[in-house]
C-alpha cells in the first residue's frame, strides 16, 4: 500500500505561517502531503515558489495545487471563459516552479446549458490550454457535489479519456452528496475505484476527502470525518484491502487532526 495522506493549505496547527513553515508542521505531525490553496488568488512568486518546492523535497512531503475557485470554462460570456483559462495557465506556472505534479480544477457549471453542450465547451477550452500552454504538470478536473456543477463521475472518466493531460480528482464527498448519498458500503466506495482504474486506466489516486452536509443532492458545507456522511472508514478499508497507490487529501475543518485520524483508520 503506498498512500500518502496529507491537507488542503497550511495546517490549522500552524496558522500565520507561510507555506515552507507549514510544510515543517506536516513533517513533524507525520503527514504526507499538502496541497497549495491558490483559491483566491496566487499568492507565491516564482522565486518563493521555487523555495518552496526546494523545502518540500527536502521534507519528502508531496506537493499539488488547487486552482481559482473563479472558474468557469462553460460560462455564457466568452470573456469569463478566457479568463477562467488564464487562470488555469498561470496555476501551472506557479505549479512547475513548486514542482507539483498535478492542480486541481473546478471546472465550472452548466450555466443554462445542456450537460452536453457544456461538455462540448469545456473540452474545447481545455484543448485550447494544451495548445496555449503544454504542461507537464497535469490538470486535474474534480468531481463536484452540486447539480449545477460539471462533474459527475461520468463527465470526468469522459474528460479524462477525450483530453490529453487531464486526470481525475475523485472527491468523495462530492460524489457522494451528487448522488444523493450513495455511499453507504464499502462495495459503493470500490465500485468508484473500480470505474476509474478502468476506464481511465489510472493506478494512482488523487483523492479529496471530507464529510458533508448537504440537502437535495447538493452540498451545504464541509463537516468532520468523525460525522461519517460518507463513512470514509469504509473507504480506508477498500484501500488497505486492495493496496491501492493514492494520494489523500483531507479538506475536512479539522484539516491535519483528521488527516491523522484517516492514517489511524489505514492501519486498524
Amino acid at each position: 500500500m503506498d498512500v500518502n495522506v496529507g491537507v488542503s493549505g497550511i495546517p490549522l496547527s500552524a496558522k500565520g505561517s507561510d507555506t515552507a513553515s507549514g510544510l515543517k508542521v506536516l513533517k513533524g505531525l507525520g503527514l504526507d502531503f499538502m496541497e497549495i490553496q491558490f483559491v483566491r488568488n496566487i499568492y507565491l512568486t516564482s522565486d518563493n515558489a521555487r523555495a518552496v518546492g526546494n523545502v518540500a523535497k527536502e521534507l519528502g512531503i508531496g506537493l499539488t495545487c488547487h486552482a481559482s475557485y473563479y472558474i468557469n470554462l462553460a460560462s455564457q460570456k466568452r470573456e469569463v471563459q478566457e479568463a477562467s483559462m488564464v487562470r488555469i495557465v498561470d496555476t501551472l506556472r506557479i505549479a512547475e516552479a513548486l514542482r507539483a505534479k498535478l492542480i486541481v480544477v473546478h471546472a465550472g457549471y452548466y450555466s443554462d446549458r445542456s450537460p452536453k453542450d457544456a461538455y462540448d465547451i469545456i473540452k474545447s477550452n481545455i484543448d485550447a490550454i494544451g495548445i496555449k500552454y503544454p504542461s507537464k504538470v497535469k490538470i486535474g478536473i474534480e468531481t463536484m457535489g452540486k447539480q449545477k456543477s460539471f462533474g459527475s463521475v461520468d463527465e470526468i472518466i469522459q474528460l479524462c479519456n477525450d483530453c490529453h493531460n487531464i486526470y481525475p480528482v475523485i472527491d468523495f464527498g462530492h460524489t457522494h452528496v451528487r448522488n444523493f448519498g450513495n455511499l453507504k458500503t464499502e462495495n459503493d466506495f470500490m465500485f468508484i475505484f473500480e470505474r476509474f482504474e478502468r476506464e481511465t486506466g489510472i493506478d494512482d489516486f488523487h483523492i479529496h476527502m471530507s464529510c458533508m452536509k448537504h440537502v437535495n443532492g447538493n452540498e451545504i458545507s464541509h463537516l468532520p470525518l468523525e460525522s461519517y456522511d460518507p463513512d470514509f472508514r469504509m473507504m480506508a478499508k477498500v484501500i488497505r484491502d486492495n493496496g491501492y497507490k493514492c494520494s489523500v487529501v483531507c479538506e475536512s475543518p479539522f484539516r491535519e487532526h483528521d488527516a491523522l485520524l484517516f492514517k489511524s483508520w489505514l492501519k486498524s
